[in-house]
């Protein structure tokens, strides 16, 4: 019952003066809205790629780099990987830099395509990586609209100081992973260009448990002196991980907002203390317990910090939403609402009222009864 009756005391001040309550909360709910929005963009963004390499990846394990997210695995380490009985297949992924006989500049990625054809799935509309030769190339269906290419057609790519021509071997769905080319690995062999793989997709033989596989390769691994040999499921989430990494800075700044949220709490109610003085020392009078007072005061500030979190959630739901209707044209599709780390968001800004209620409560509780009755 007295837990109720502070409650409703506390309800009834933060009533008194809306204006008031809605600029002492209004910190809260900015800070809060940007944090929800950033982590629903950012879950949104981790389950579309959880999702897009789970189905791009074919193989049982893979081996990422390891120093910094240079492409380390040169094509000897790869081939080497291949002959090793325990290993069913490995195909490495590279990425290089090509320019058109135009002058344009692009990225693409580098396969072996005896191998690339069954572990890396691209959803082809034409061809395959099969049909991949070192004298052709892969093309999304966006680049092969924007060159106005079609299967057949040649485009001039200049390699050093040589012109070559690549016939289109095939066509395949943009994707959020693929790049918008894909070249044979050996094309580079030409030139003076780096040819090497940043990741690497493998499979295990038949018959060869995990243990066995594990113990082969990832002596092979420690060889070679870089990559970490990762199962599926690992190497899905170290993907996933990436985009909480990258938002780690912004989560630091948006946290700044709530400790400057928290400090305007303390200023209001040690205002709203200062000018209800006479008030509490008529309570005291009439047989209000200290602790009953701090209890009033924690109350008021934990309504103000939730109600301003509650609406910031709402407000930070719609801005993700907002966010990933406007990236829908870049392949952003997927809209996730992190249940969990909302929770934990309320619940922080929970404590945040309670800590913010103390300097408060504690002047509250030090207001002289005899003195704050004769107040004006």
């Amino acid at each position: 019952v007295v837990d109720y009756v502070t409650g409703e005391m506390a309800r009834g001040n933060v009533q008194r003066n809306p204006k008031r309550t809605a600029r002492t909360a209004a910190p809260v709910l900015i800070g809060v809205a940007l944090v929800t929005g950033a982590t629903v963009f950012a879950a949104s963004i981790k389950s579309q790629l959880t999702e897009t390499v789970g189905a791009t990846f074919l193989g049982d394990y893979a081996i990422n780099s390891t120093n910094g997210g240079a492409l380390s695995f040169s094509q000897d380490f790869i081939d080497r990987l291949n002959e090793l009985p325990e290993v069913g297949a490995a195909t490495g992924l590279g990425f290089a830099r090509v320019e058109f006989a135009n002058g344009d500049g692009a990225f693409g990625s580098t396969v072996d395509p005896t191998t690339a054809d069954s572990l890396l799935n691209y959803d082809f509309v034409a061809g395959s990586f099969a049909d991949l030769t070192v004298d052709g190339m892969l093309v999304s269906e966006g680049e092969a609209k924007r060159r106005n290419l079609q299967l057949g057609s040649t485009i001039d790519v200049r390699l050093d100081d040589k012109v070559i021509p690549l016939t289109i071997e095939g066509i395949y769905r943009s994707d959020q992973l693929a790049q918008a080319r894909v070249f044979h690995r050996d094309l580079f062999n030409r030139s003076g260009l780096t040819n090497t793989a940043g990741i690497v997709v493998l499979t295990r033989g038949e018959g060869v448990s995990d243990a066995q596989f594990r113990n082969v390769v990832g002596a092979a691994v420690k060889d070679y002196g870089i990559g970490e040999l990762q199962n599926r499921d690992q190497f899905i989430a170290s993907r996933a991980n990436i985009v909480d990494q990258s938002l780690t800075f912004v989560y630091g700044l948006l946290a700044f907002s709530v400790v400057i949220a928290a400090f305007g709490i303390v200023l209001t109610l040690l205002l709203a203390v200062y000018e209800r003085r006479r008030e509490t020392g008529l309570l005291r009078a009439v047989g209000m317990s200290r602790a009953q007072v701090r209890s009033t005061v924690r109350w008021e500030s934990v309504i103000t910090s939730v109600y301003g979190a509650a609406v910031g959630v709402v407000m930070g739901l719609v801005l993700g939403y907002v966010v990933i209707i406007a990236l829908r044209d870049e392949g952003l599709t997927t809209y996730t609402v992190p249940v969990a780390r909302i929770v934990l968001i309320l619940a922080i800004a929970f404590i945040v009222g309670v800590i913010a209620a103390v300097i408060p409560a504690r002047r509250a509780t030090r207001v002289d009864v005899l003195q704050a009755l004769a107040a004006d």
